[in-house]
């Protein structure tokens, strides 16, 4: 453990809402680590600060677990500042945060975490699902504090539900995530006096992605004037990239000869293969001959991986720079990429493999959103008005043929 220096987390108010406060010397390892969580620096305070929420503490206690670690009474009262008021229920949700969060375990229910954190490391659970689950599981003994966990029952859970995830106001896919963490330990690390089958999971929500037309993202690109950051966004989209699949990629994974990028150990520990674009060959060629990165194709300062927030960063400056309207996340990019050789006429399954999902089901979600087909549909409207928007077109051509400084798709009547 480094005790030479302390790490110190406390609760803080920042621009009118409650943040997690990080402060420790600075440290580019530190500093790296610290944005995987959306961190952001304030002079103000001297720190970094992140959500406050009670997902964030576990994982910032897990992060820093090797380092000498002070946290600081989340009960203690803030000083006054201007601030928004808060929302309704607001002062209540931290407090129940507190409550369920800020205490330490038993020993007993100490060795249960550690038992579940070896059982997912040695089935090779990815660090961010360990995280999270170890997370959960800790956040429900905890609201149990005084109840053994073999005693905790189906009705126990039931409640927490309501009273921590519900009235919080969670995801659906956060509740998913929580019941799937429950079942895991109580099935392969405690004891528990209930049947775990009984735990049902909410039905999840179909959600529709977000996607840019092919317009879009050419200005997303050309708005880019960063040759690293530009860079980033055509891999992001040309290969059709996971983040985290992103940061991965090394220098020898690209393969200018047979225009390929090797994905290793995407999503669910699977290895595939995607064509490069000369285009974002081009962009990567010029990128790596100034930059020169040693190891990972995208470095941070020192050679460090460069970190998911900074990617989020660029994705986000450069919609504004773009003027997209729509919330641009670098994943919208790969929900883009799918979307449009779908359009193009690329075979579904040939998708499905170039983005490394398991199912086919998975993919088809893009066929929901391809325009190809429903931009060719016909309206019912304008087949009711079929005949005034004859007209209108033969009146806009006329008028666009006699004054060439209006442009064509300018119908100036509507």
């Amino acid at each position: 453990m480094h005790v030479s220096r302390s790490i110190t987390i406390e609760p803080k108010v920042h621009r009118g809402a409650k943040r997690w406060l990080v402060k420790f010397w600075y440290d580019a390892h530190l500093v790296s680590r610290v944005r995987t969580l959306g961190a952001r620096y304030s002079a103000t305070h001297s720190g970094w600060y992140v959500h406050y929420t009670p997902h964030n503490l576990e994982r910032l206690k897990l992060m820093f677990k090797d380092y000498h670690l002070l946290i600081v009474d989340e009960e203690r009262e803030e000083p006054q500042t201007r601030q928004k008021p808060p929302r309704p229920g607001a002062a209540r949700r931290q407090a129940m945060g507190a409550m369920v969060y800020c205490k330490n375990l038993d020993k007993r229910k100490e060795a249960e975490i550690t038992q579940y954190l070896q059982y997912m490391r040695g089935q090779r659970y990815s660090r961010n699902t360990i995280a999270a689950y170890a997370a959960f599981v800790r956040s429900l003994l905890g609201f149990y504090k005084e109840k053994e966990t073999a005693y905790i029952t189906l009705h126990d859970i039931h409640k927490y539900n309501y009273e921590v995830i519900i009235r919080n106001g969670y995801s659906v896919s956060y509740q998913r995530q929580f019941i799937g963490a429950i079942k895991l330990f109580f099935d392969y690390v405690a004891h528990c006096s209930f049947n775990t089958d009984e735990l049902e999971r909410p039905r999840k929500e179909f959600k529709l992605p977000t996607v840019l037309s092919k317009e879009e993202v050419r200005n997303l690109i050309v708005s880019t004037r960063n040759l690293k950051h530009k860079a980033v966004i055509s891999t992001l989209y040309a290969a059709g990239l996971r983040v985290s699949e992103l940061l991965n990629l090394r220098v020898g994974h690209i393969d200018a000869d047979r225009m390929l990028i090797a994905v290793r150990m995407g999503k669910g520990r699977k290895d595939r293969y995607v064509k490069m674009a000369k285009t974002n060959l081009l962009v990567l060629q010029q990128y790596l001959n100034k930059y020169r990165p040693q190891y990972y194709v995208f470095e941070g300062p020192g050679g460090s991986r460069y970190s998911s927030s900074s990617v989020r960063n660029i994705i986000r400056r450069a919609a504004e720079r773009a003027r997209i309207q729509k919330h641009v996340t670098p994943h919208t990019l790969r929900h883009s990429y799918a979307t449009h050789l779908l359009e193009l006429g690329v075979d579904l399954r040939y998708v499905q493999s170039l983005l490394g999902h398991k199912k086919p089901e998975t993919t088809m979600i893009y066929t929901h959103i391809s325009s190809d087909k429903v931009s060719n549909l016909v309206n019912p409207l304008d087949e009711l008005f079929k005949e005034e928007l004859m007209g209108l077109a033969a009146k806009r051509n006329d008028f666009a043929e006699k004054t060439a400084l209006i442009p064509q798709n300018d119908w100036g009547i509507w």
